[in-house]
């Protein structure tokens, strides 16, 4: 290649220039990278790190009933209706019992007749008893009359006592058998009559406890088939707050937290509960758990299913080692920050555990007594002039 003449000759005129140019700014960049930077350090605290974390839910119970009949019934009469409350044992409905009362009554003379038939089974068991007695007595006699001789008893009156006995014999074992019979006939009467009395009250729907009708799907009238739901009881003491979080905070929250909860229709109101349970189940697709909020009581208006705001708040149980937010670096889902060690900057890699939005647990990476710099365009080896800062000066 060849430099045009002019600008040959105004590089070889300024050679010298160029060269002391490039040395100075060699010098200039070996300086800089002599010269300490002063930078102000900061150490790593303990203290109680105090966490919130948001969840959605919604409004639930523990305890709920969805009442309908056992058997295919023609409903006579309804007694309450949705926002009703009720009490432990509260008649709620009135099915048709014409044809079951008729039941019940068969049942329970037939009942009677069993009864009856038992206690003549057993006075015939007891007759047949003293009859088989007496004829033991009679042959015993006949025997020992005719081992006395000379014609004191004759062989025919001492085959019919042995005849008496076995008859008297098979007719005790055999009213024996009518009596067991006639046991059994009055336990299964009695039986039926209890499942005869148990479908008669069936006909009445009482309240299994007490609560509030959340839900009424049957009207006067209607044949209500096993299955079909009629009414919904809620027990309103049982209310809780179904709220979701990420997985991520399984590891944190406890039962016992605080927490707000923010209704739809009070959004501007804020409830306070706590964590009553937590359910060791993640969803596969959200990567979410449930929690169980308690609250001592909710505002007027509240439904079933109504959507909240849970705000959960969590304070942990020791003081821990932390450093502000500001002073840590996240990147590729590592995090870093810069410390000073001999009086040079060096990059370390450290391992959070709790956080907050200002400050984040430190499990690893750093100790009580290591200086933290605020994170800039420093060169690893970098000598840094430390320049104390407020909590390195308190410490």
């Amino acid at each position: 290649m060849q430099w045009p003449v002019t600008l040959k000759q105004t590089l070889l005129n300024n050679a010298g220039k160029i060269s002391v140019l490039l040395l100075l700014a060699a010098m200039l960049c070996t300086i800089g990278y002599l010269l300490p930077k002063r930078t102000q350090v900061f150490r790593p605290t303990r203290e109680v790190l105090h966490q919130s974390f948001h969840g959605a839910g919604e409004i639930a119970a523990l305890n709920q009933a969805q009442l309908s009949s056992k058997t295919p019934l023609r409903l006579q009469s309804l007694l309450v209706d949705t926002g009703d409350k009720v009490k432990r044992g509260e008649l709620l409905a009135q099915f048709d019992d014409q044809e079951l009362q008729a039941d019940e009554q068969a049942a329970k003379a037939a009942l009677d007749g069993a009864v009856s038939s038992e206690a003549a089974a057993h006075t015939n068991w007891l007759r047949q008893q003293h009859i088989e007695q007496q004829a033991k007595d009679d042959d015993r006699r006949a025997h020992i009359l005719a081992r006395t001789g000379k014609g004191a008893i004759s062989q025919s009156d001492l085959e019919n006592a042995k005849t008496s006995l076995q008859t008297a014999q098979l007719d005790l074992a055999s009213a024996r058998f009518q009596w067991q019979q006639a046991q059994h006939a009055h336990t299964e009467a009695q039986a039926q009559w209890r499942a005869a009395q148990s479908r008669l009250a069936d006909t009445r729907m009482v309240a299994p406890f007490s609560g509030l009708i959340t839900g009424r799907k049957c009207s006067e009238g209607d044949i209500i088939s096993p299955g079909t739901d009629c009414i919904e009881l809620t027990d309103t003491q049982s209310l809780y707050i179904s709220a979701r979080f990420d997985e991520s905070v399984l590891g944190t929250i406890q039962v016992g937290d605080s927490c707000e909860v923010f209704l739809r229709s009070h959004p501007n109101q804020a409830l306070h509960g706590y964590v009553e349970r937590i359910n060791r189940s993640v969803d596969s697709d959200t990567r979410e758990f449930t929690a169980n909020i308690g609250l001592p009581a909710l505002p007027p208006g509240w439904a079933l299913g109504e959507r909240a705001v849970v705000v959960l708040h969590h304070t942990s149980a020791q003081p821990v080692l932390t450093l502000p937010e500001h002073l840590l670096t996240h990147a590729n889902g590592e995090t870093w920050v810069w410390l000073l060690d001999k009086e040079h900057a060096v990059l370390r890699k450290v391992q959070i555990g709790q956080h907050t939005e200002q400050a984040s647990e430190i499990t690893q990476g750093v100790t009580p007594d290591s200086l933290v710099l605020p994170p800039a365009h420093y060169r690893p080896g970098r000598r840094i002039s430390p320049v104390r800062s407020e909590n390195e000066s308190r410490d």
